[in-house]
């Protein structure tokens, strides 16, 4: 099989243009001094491709095709590589390998316990190819692996600023195992994300997008590989610490000084909205990239029936009256998704709140035991779609006319969503209802 695809690799390459194959020759070994590079700029490839008379298209098509080949990598899909091209792969795996597997270095301990390395120990990893350490490292940021913080005096270890200088976090370079949260616990609020092959690396995505827009936010180190912790110091309040716990799917938020005083402040509102959008931030990237991806922000529901529930932007919170107690950590997630303009409950990335109703989703909450003149005022129907509904006595009856005015209302729906249909039950009285969706 092996000598199968060296034949038609060869094969394909022969029908390349002659300049393609020299110009191909050409970036695997040269930069504009003469020495072998792991990394050139597409800016210095196009001044190469100038010299053997090619157009930038056909610069272009070069590089698509031996990215195709798996011969170099040119990822003009993120904005912020579009200029760097990796012309030498296996090299970058090896000094990828080194950065997540450090031996023996001095910088070792604090990247296996933490995830944090300086940008001058990047720079000693890359002694040999200086020129590609800043590109290198904005590769792994741009497709989140790594999460940069423009100075050490943005992070926390034991308590400790670091130094005033460029650091990197690399949160599944720590080798610690995974902390599991006790599912009994409820004081948290969460995003669920739903793909086939949602990345790992979720929490560097989700930390620079932080780290990157919020001047007062700063990093806690923490040894745990799945926890990544944040403080955001504010002049109206106290500092608050939020901890994310990636675990699966779902990804925990904790407010973790939690106590009435602390929630009552605007500061813990305001911290929690940064971590909402910064969240939003990243996973909307990842939309462009990522097939079927879906997420949902919600917090766990204090009443015995469990479930929980949905936070939106520009929607008053819809807790139910366990969870609406004043100053507690459900009603400060639900007014910081209130002011998340990138939460928008009619976005694309929804997970089943905003999906269509399915026939189970109706038929789920049939039951005979309603006014049926207020739920059809309710779903504002058409009375000259319906039946005499002063003459339904028995169980079927009622259940039938119930199912056909939830089918009306979806026929005259635009959206007919669960959550659209959730609102409309609320507003208008049928609470009990609407849980059951």
């Amino acid at each position: 099989m092996e000598d199968l695809i060296k034949y038609k690799y060869k094969q394909r390459t022969l029908l390349l243009p002659l300049r393609w194959i020299v110009l191909r020759s050409l970036v695997v070994s040269l930069d504009s001094r003469g020495a072998k590079v792991m990394i050139l700029h597409r800016s210095f490839i196009l001044q190469k491709a100038k010299e053997l008379e090619m157009t930038e298209k056909e610069v272009d098509e070069f590089l698509k095709t031996f990215t195709d080949f798996g011969s170099i990598l040119y990822m003009p899909q993120y904005e912020k590589v579009k200029d760097i091209v990796i012309v030498n792969i296996w090299e970058f795996t090896q000094y990828l390998d080194k950065l997540y597997y450090p031996e023996g270095d001095s910088y070792a301990p604090k990247l296996l316990k933490y995830g944090v390395i300086s940008k001058s120990s990047v720079k000693k990893i890359f002694c040999k190819h200086p020129e590609s350490a800043e590109d290198f490292m904005t590769v792994l940021t741009t497709i989140a692996m790594a999460s940069k913080i423009k100075s050490g005096r943005s992070i926390l270890i034991d308590d400790h600023q670091q130094l005033d200088e460029v650091h990197y976090y690399l949160p599944l370079a720590r080798i610690r195992a995974e902390y599991n949260p006790p599912e009994e616990e409820n004081d948290y609020a969460f995003i669920e994300m739903k793909s086939v092959n949602f990345p790992a690396n979720v929490q560097a995505c989700i930390s620079n997008a932080i780290m990157t827009n919020n001047k007062d936010a700063v990093l806690i180190a923490t040894d745990y590989s799945n926890i990544s912790r944040f403080l955001f110091q504010s002049e109206s309040g106290p500092p608050i610490s939020i901890e994310m716990v990636y675990k699966g799917s779902k990804t925990r938020l904790r407010i973790m000084n939690s106590s009435s005083d602390i929630l009552s402040f605007p500061a813990t509102v305001e911290a929690c909205y940064k971590v909402i959008t910064g969240s939003c931030r990243c996973l909307q990237r990842k939309i462009n990239t990522i097939r079927d991806l879906k997420y949902s922000f919600a917090v766990p529901c204090a009443s015995s029936k469990g479930g929980c529930h949905f936070l939106y932007h520009n929607c008053e919170p819809q807790l139910c009256d366990a969870c609406s107690a004043e100053n507690n950590f459900r009603l400060c997630w639900s007014k910081a998704a209130k002011q998340c303009d990138l939460l928008s409950k009619g976005g694309e990335a929804r997970t089943s709140e905003n999906d269509l109703l399915s026939f189970q989703d109706i038929s789920g909450i049939i039951t005979g035991k309603y006014d049926f003149e207020a739920f059809k005022r309710a779903l504002n129907i058409d009375e000259s779609n319906l039946p005499d509904l002063s003459s339904l006595q028995d169980e079927d009856s009622k259940k039938k006319a119930m199912m056909l005015m939830l089918l009306l209302w979806e026929k005259q729906t635009s959206k007919p969503t669960r959550h659209a249909l959730k609102d409309k039950l609320k507003e208008n009285g049928f609470s009990d209802i609407a849980e059951k969706l």
